[in-house]
Protein backbone atom coordinates (compact mmCIF):
# COMPACT_ATOMS: atom_id res chain seq x y z
CA UNK A 1 0.00 0.00 0.00
CA UNK A 2 2.76 2.41 0.99
CA UNK A 3 4.61 1.66 -2.25
CA UNK A 4 1.47 2.40 -4.24
CA UNK A 5 1.09 5.79 -2.54
CA UNK A 6 4.74 6.59 -3.26
CA UNK A 7 4.16 5.96 -6.96
CA UNK A 8 1.11 8.23 -6.99
CA UNK A 9 2.94 11.08 -5.27
CA UNK A 10 6.00 10.65 -7.49
CA UNK A 11 3.69 10.94 -10.48
CA UNK A 12 2.13 14.13 -9.06
CA UNK A 13 5.62 15.55 -8.54
CA UNK A 14 6.65 14.69 -12.10
CA UNK A 15 3.49 16.30 -13.49
CA UNK A 16 4.27 19.45 -11.50
CA UNK A 17 7.81 19.54 -12.85
CA UNK A 18 6.62 19.05 -16.43
CA UNK A 19 4.07 21.85 -16.02
CA UNK A 20 6.82 24.09 -14.68
CA UNK A 21 9.07 23.34 -17.68
CA UNK A 22 6.25 24.02 -20.13
CA UNK A 23 5.49 27.33 -18.44
CA UNK A 24 9.16 28.36 -18.41
CA UNK A 25 9.29 27.63 -22.14
CA UNK A 26 6.20 29.77 -22.69
CA UNK A 27 7.65 32.62 -20.61
CA UNK A 28 10.75 32.74 -22.82
CA UNK A 29 8.98 32.45 -26.16
CA UNK A 30 5.49 33.90 -26.02
CA UNK A 31 3.92 34.87 -22.74
CA UNK A 32 0.50 35.93 -23.94
CA UNK A 33 -2.01 34.07 -21.86
CA UNK A 34 -3.61 34.22 -18.43
CA UNK A 35 -3.98 30.43 -18.68
CA UNK A 36 -0.27 29.82 -18.29
CA UNK A 37 0.04 31.81 -15.08
CA UNK A 38 -2.74 29.60 -13.68
CA UNK A 39 -0.87 26.49 -14.81
CA UNK A 40 2.34 27.79 -13.24
CA UNK A 41 0.53 28.38 -9.96
CA UNK A 42 -1.00 24.89 -9.96
CA UNK A 43 2.36 23.31 -10.85
CA UNK A 44 4.11 25.09 -7.99
CA UNK A 45 1.39 24.04 -5.54
CA UNK A 46 1.67 20.40 -6.68
CA UNK A 47 5.45 20.38 -6.29
CA UNK A 48 5.39 22.05 -2.86
CA UNK A 49 2.57 19.91 -1.47
CA UNK A 50 4.30 16.80 -2.82
CA UNK A 51 7.58 17.68 -1.08
CA UNK A 52 5.86 18.42 2.24
CA UNK A 53 3.78 15.26 2.07
CA UNK A 54 6.80 13.08 1.33
CA UNK A 55 8.68 14.58 4.31
CA UNK A 56 5.76 13.68 6.59
CA UNK A 57 5.58 10.16 5.15
CA UNK A 58 9.31 9.59 5.65
CA UNK A 59 9.05 10.72 9.29
CA UNK A 60 6.15 8.32 9.90
CA UNK A 61 8.02 5.39 8.35
CA UNK A 62 11.18 5.80 10.45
Amino acid sequence: MKNHMDKIFNLIGYIGVVLLLVVMYKIFFDWDDQFYSGVLFIGLILILSNINFLKKVRKLNK
